[in-house]
């Protein structure tokens, strides 16, 4: 086993004396000490908020009348992403009167679901703008195939991340048809495909490339050549991170690598070498470069392992360039973003469907601190979800639904004008929890007398407990 050991440190010293025949399963890299950025963070964090409104949107959408049966939602909540899972998707959706309208069927008495006018707007907004881009749309996705081996994708796999690059809901059915000189479909093994018609070379210039150009143009360098070239790729850390010496020189090196365009034929590129490392950070570059927030989950990128020539491990490459990538963990997702793009948590490029995803969020936020006795649209045949009794909802609703669902809103005005009523268990710890948790209506400032009394305690859990009243 000694002997062993000595041979293989003695094969590796061997390989690691030039730079350019480093081998990754040979070196010996201290780990590098992850360092969370707050900036980036909040940006993944607002992710989290829209994911299960737009993913409930997808199936609502999809339906002709614009509308589904709850029954049918209940069956798939497990794909929306909803944070809580003891909560019923009827709660979810008591949450959002502004979102969400629950309705009773007369042709058939059952509940059924669709979005308020509000939302419903925001949705057709995101749907006139990618119309308006569409011929952005397509320069994007010809890149997209232009980046690949075979010069196709899998269809399901364009469709997963059509909100990413910003593409329409009907990319499938109506863009790539419309477009027969760029894309044709192709049926493989009961999969569509998109496959790429014609190679345009002048489509095929990496952002990393225009940048590297244009930089150089404004130094007065003239046009340059930046593939095969030494060009280093920008680096930021977190704040408060730093590289060891050892990870220094290694990173050093690894900048004196040639850079290779995603553009071009990777294939004869050597699988597990610095030079094929290089190339995938090149090739997310871009692939992130096209995105319309500059960013993507890891869980969507792994399906394209294929089409890009990724390793299984490509979480690894992140994580091994920190100061190209940010691998956000916020909701126990990880989210790849490319660093160079923002500056605290806002993009530097700007785009319509940001600015329009501010209003997704503005409208998602209000919905908890909606009195849930406001009606947001008044029909003949629609109640919204705030006028649906319980009974309505026997389907799983919860007993426990209108405590646990208690806004923010209503427990800041009661703290501010009935501070009594909700602390008149401390008073008479006789009554019942059912009295207790109703102190909504019960009480009507009964305990003047005891108010100088609770004063104190009343400040205490102001402060201290408004997170636990709100969950």
């Amino acid at each position: 086993m000694v002997m062993f050991m000595t041979r293989f440190y003695c094969q590796a010293s061997t390989i690691l004396r030039s730079p350019w025949l480093i081998q990754v399963r040979f070196m010996c890299i201290p780990r590098i000490r992850l360092k969370p950025d707050r900036a980036l963070d909040e940006v993944t964090e607002r992710d989290k908020i829209l994911r299960p409104f737009f993913r409930i949107a997808d199936v609502v959408r999809h339906q002709e009348s614009h509308a589904i049966k709850m029954r049918r939602l209940e069956q798939i909540k497990w794909q929306f992403g909803i944070k809580n899972k003891k909560l019923t998707l009827a709660g979810f959706m008591k949450r959002y009167p502004n979102i969400f309208i629950v309705f009773a069927n007369p042709d058939d008495g059952k509940l059924w679901c669709k979005f308020t006018s509000s939302f419903t707007d925001l949705l057709d907004e995101e749907d006139k703008i990618c119309d308006e881009m569409e011929s952005h749309n397509v320069l994007v996705l010809r890149r997209l195939l232009m980046m690949t081996a075979a010069g196709r994708i899998q269809g399901d796999n364009l469709q997963a991340v059509r909100r990413i690059f910003g593409f329409p809901a009907d990319l499938l059915d109506r863009l790539v048809p419309q477009y027969p000189h760029y894309f044709k479909l192709v049926e493989m093994e009961t999969s569509r495909y998109v496959e790429l018609v014609d190679w345009d070379e002048g489509l095929a210039l990496s952002e990393f490339e225009k940048k590297a150009k244009q930089e150089a143009l404004d130094k007065g360098m003239g046009d340059i050549e930046v593939r095969g070239k030494p060009f280093p790729f920008k680096i930021i850390l977190s704040p408060g991170m730093a590289l060891r010496k050892k990870n220094l020189q290694v990173l050093e090196s690894w900048q004196k690598l040639p850079y290779i365009s995603p553009y071009e034929d990777w294939t004869l590129v050597k699988k597990g070498t610095p030079l094929s490392e290089k190339r995938l950070v090149g090739l997310m570059h871009e692939f992130l470069s096209l995105t319309v927030e500059k960013k993507a989950r890891l869980k969507v990128i792994m399906p394209f392992r294929s089409e890009f020539g990724l390793s299984q491990k490509i979480n690894h490459l992140f994580e091994r360039f920190p100061g190209i990538f940010y691998t956000s963990l916020r909701g126990g997702i990880k989210t790849i973003m490319l660093r160079e793009a923002y500056v605290g948590s806002d993009p530097i490029q700007d785009h319509p469907l940001v600015q329009l995803k501010k209003k997704f969020i503005e409208i998602v936020n209000a919905g908890p601190h909606l009195p849930r006795a406001k009606k947001m649209d008044q029909n003949v045949h629609e109640v919204s979800v705030t006028e649906v009794g319980d009974a309505d909802f026997s389907e799983g609703w919860s007993e426990n639904d209108d405590e646990e669902e208690t806004s923010e809103a209503e427990v800041t005005n009661k703290m501010e004008t009935g501070c009594n009523d909700m602390y008149e268990d401390h008073i008479s710890s006789n009554e019942s929890e059912a009295e207790v948790s109703d102190f909504s209506e019960g009480f009507s400032g009964s305990a003047d007398n005891d108010k100088a009394i609770c004063e104190a305690e009343v400040a205490k859990k102001m402060e201290t407990g408004c997170n636990e009243m709100c969950d």
